[in-house]
């Protein structure tokens, strides 16, 4: 088949699973908002890779600023049209949508849809539930109104929808009350391309560039942004401060960051080591240098939303100390598999607790990831995903459009 694979964000798990399919025969293009800050995947021809695969980058005017919610909202419109020209100017059979905010995705799907092209939806995260819950607490009243609007467009762009694809059963209650028919949903986990991830030495190359050899390293990586609390990676600074062999590596950038960088400077932090986003090809040293790996959610970001570093975090044999919401999918996992430590994530205290406790076991975090890895290694298989995927374009292309 053609398909086109839609990853707003360009994320590596989505690479991963686009070399798959063209490996397999299909044509795919991998489109992606190049003008959006998020860590990326490798998405550049290979020369191994099939002529099938094909990867697209959209630039807009500006880059996207999530603070500034009008700003943001006119950009996303008009990489919706730029994207929804494509699809009617070279229609695919079927587009895989996912990581898309809410309007871009409707758009997308009439786009299709007018050209008889099937409409899969990659629920990655409840995006007018996410909206709804930021913009009433800014604006009381109208962030009510607008978040109420955007969950009412995430169920018809979910009613009229080939097929939906979800990455946990926590989102299954959610499209149920759309009215989606259960025959056309499918729950698939999201994953870590952990061929990409091989386990490296905690003294490498990266760690060499940025002064980390000899240090003890505590590790956040990935996006740091509205549905997280950046403030819990200062107390864990302030707690370590004075002692300079212990180094709060924050591998990431935006607005979370520069805050950060800000009050580090503030408070005098000199433990704080932020950096920008590195290559795909890099996270592997980045991972190695860890001894501990961490990462926050905000108490209401809740089942909606399942941090896909931590599914990374996995793949590199080291422990993790998460704040979430127990109830989230990632602390789920992580928990079972015995993988790290999960604390509530407005829980400053037991936090720090939690990695010093790693710290000072490091035959326990060795064993924890010893177990995250055996984890990834038996349920991240390509392969198997990609044949789940193909499953869902089947159920789609049954579809009338």
């Amino acid at each position: 088949m053609r398909v086109m694979n839609h990853d707003y964000a360009g994320h590596p798990f989505q690479c991963d699973l686009s070399r798959t399919l063209a490996k397999r025969g299909h044509e795919v293009c991998h489109v992606y908002a190049a003008s959006n800050d998020a860590p990326r995947g490798d998405l550049e021809r290979r020369e191994n890779d099939p002529a099938g695969l094909e990867f697209v980058a959209l630039h807009l005017p500006r880059r996207i600023q999530k603070q500034a919610f009008l700003e943001r909202r006119r950009l996303e419109l008009t990489y919706a049209h730029m994207l929804a020209d494509r699809i009617r100017s070279n229609p695919p059979d079927i587009v895989l949508s996912g990581n898309t905010p809410t309007e871009v995705q409707q758009i997308l799907l009439r786009a299709a849809h007018e050209k008889g092209v099937r409409f899969v939806s990659w629920v990655q995260d409840i995006y007018g539930v996410a909206v709804h819950r930021i913009l009433r607490k800014k604006l009381p009243i109208i962030g009510e109104i607008v978040g109420r609007w955007y969950i009412h467009i995430d169920r018809v762009v979910l009613r009229k929808s080939d097929a939906i694809v979800v990455i946990s059963e926590d989102f299954l209650h959610f499209v149920d009350e759309c009215g989606v028919d259960q025959n056309r949903v499918r729950v698939i986990y999201n994953w870590a391309p952990i061929q990409a991830i091989p386990l490296l030495p905690k003294e490498n190359p990266w760690a060499r560039e940025n002064n980390l050899v000899g240090k003890t390293c505590i590790i956040y990586t990935g996006t740091l942004g509205m549905k997280h609390n950046p403030a819990l990676l200062i107390d864990l600074a302030k707690h370590f401060r004075g002692n300079d062999s212990i180094q709060l590596v924050i591998v990431s950038q935006g607005p979370g960051p520069d805050w950060v960088k800000e009050k580090a400077t503030e408070e005098g932090l000199s433990n704080i080591h932020v950096t920008g986003w590195v290559p795909q090809q890099t996270l592997p040293e980045v991972l190695a240098t860890a001894d501990v790996l961490v990462a926050v959610l905000e108490p209401d970001a809740g089942i909606f939303s399942v941090p896909s570093k931590v599914l990374t975090y996995l793949c590199a044999a080291r422990p993790m100390v998460l704040a979430v919401p127990l109830e989230n999918l990632a602390a789920r996992i992580v928990q079972q598999v015995g993988a790290g430590i999960v604390v509530p994530p407005n829980q400053p205290r037991q936090f720090i607790e939690a990695v010093e406790r790693l710290l000072n076991q490091p035959d326990l975090g060795a064993q924890m990831g010893e177990r995250g890895r055996k984890y990834a290694e038996e349920n991240f298989d390509i392969e198997t995903i990609t044949d789940k995927f193909e499953e869902v374009f089947c159920i789609a292309m049954q579809q009338q459009v």
